[in-house]
């Protein structure tokens, strides 16, 4: 087994994806490169100690090798941000590979050098490895935790792999489904949709699990998808439409009321069946969990 170092923002969002690649067997976040001795999450929150929140990881070489992990933490952060990552500003979360021998640097300018050739402006510093500093213990598997996903990192296939492309399709209904949604593949948050397209390139073949998730948590579907050499597509769609028609005919209602004063007895028969179909709605898809979602899978075009 080996160790490696990593810097990209807040360790929470880099821990989550880390722990999650095959081969990688135990995940540490904590802090490295300042001066002061066993920092505090606050000390380094204040971003005078030095330090940039950093994650240990210790993986399998036989497994995923070292370049493997190099690729893979330029997949899962914005590299070219010079000031930090995402929302979160500041010294302690600029972009950072710690390298501990000559080897580990090596590789680590190959694949810099790999995305400057590709028209990418690599913000990532290049350190030697220092004291790494564990955080507090609430900090380890801060997301996973609080069954949480993070906000400042998503997972972006950059590096080619020789495979299909594949085309996430939202179709979900205007007034169903507003509100964003987030896209897992393979367990990893690919991004948050709202009536759009996702393209993914040079997946490698092989089978994956997708899942759509509203912002309620319970409110989800996933399948498993087959990925062929060539364009894949996949389309979401609403289950149902049937909800879409009954807050269409309350938002009608609601705006009649704004104008038409309705006897005491139809108003109280309209606010008995408005907020009962809506308190089954809500019954029915926590206790049962019912998905919301259909996920359709288009036949695969697939070119040698």
């Amino acid at each position: 087994m080996a160790t490696a170092y990593f810097s990209a923002g807040c360790f929470w969002g880099v821990e989550y994806y880390f722990k999650r690649l095959k081969g990688v067997v135990h995940t540490t976040v904590g802090f490295m490169g300042g001066k002061t001795e066993n920092p505090s999450y606050k000390q380094v929150k204040t971003g005078t100690t030095g330090h940039l929140e950093t994650i240990e990881v210790d993986y399998e070489p036989r497994v995923v090798p070292y370049e493997a992990l190099v690729r893979y933490f330029f997949e899962i952060h914005d590299f070219e941000q010079t000031d930090g990552q995402g929302i979160d500003i500041g010294s302690q979360y600029l972009s950072a590979i710690w390298v501990s021998n000559p080897q580990e640097q090596a590789i680590a300018v190959m694949v810099m050098n790999e995305l400057s050739r590709m028209g990418y402006k690599v913000a990532t510093q290049l350190r030697q490895a220092e004291t790494f500093y564990p955080a507090e213990d609430y900090h380890q598997d801060y997301l996973d935790q609080r069954h949480e996903t993070p906000e400042c990192h998503v997972y972006k296939p950059i590096f080619s792999r020789h495979g299909g492309q594949l085309t996430l399709i939202d179709k979900t209904s205007k007034m169903g489904m507003t509100l964003p949604h987030k896209i897992f593949f393979n367990g990893q948050l690919l991004g948050i949709m709202q009536r759009k397209e996702i393209k993914v390139k040079d997946i490698p073949e092989g089978k994956y699990q997708l899942k759509i998730q509203s912002m309620f948590p319970f409110i989800y579907a996933e399948k498993e998808i087959h990925i062929k050499r060539g364009e894949n597509q996949v389309t979401f769609n609403d289950r149902e439409k049937f909800w879409d028609i009954l807050f269409t005919i309350d938002l009608l209602l609601v705006i009649v009321k704004l104008f038409i004063h309705l006897p005491d007895n139809i108003n109280l028969i309209y606010n008995i069946v408005t907020n009962g179909y809506f308190a089954i709605w809500l019954i029915y898809e926590w206790v049962i969990r019912k998905r919301y979602f259909r996920i359709e899978e288009a036949e695969a075009v697939a070119t040698q």
